[in-house]
């Protein structure tokens, strides 16, 4: 598995434990069915760029939870 999927992996996990699909999708611009159908596996290949937004969201909602 590369780097990226495993990283694309560790992100599906953070969105399923803390329940913020709604929010990575706000954040990341796509639609929250496409978090949800990422996280239930019924899109298994996902664009490259639809992974970058989804990292981003991730990385800048674990920024946030940081500075508190």
């Amino acid at each position: 598995m590369s780097t990226i999927e495993n990283l694309h992996k560790e992100n599906l996990e953070f969105i399923k434990r803390r329940r913020n699909r709604q929010r990575v999708a706000d954040l990341a611009g796509v639609h929250v069915n496409t978090i949800s159908d990422l996280i239930l596996d019924k899109r298994p290949n996902p664009s490259l760029g639809t992974i970058v937004a989804i990292e981003k969201a991730v990385a800048t909602i674990k920024h946030n939870l940081s500075t508190f």
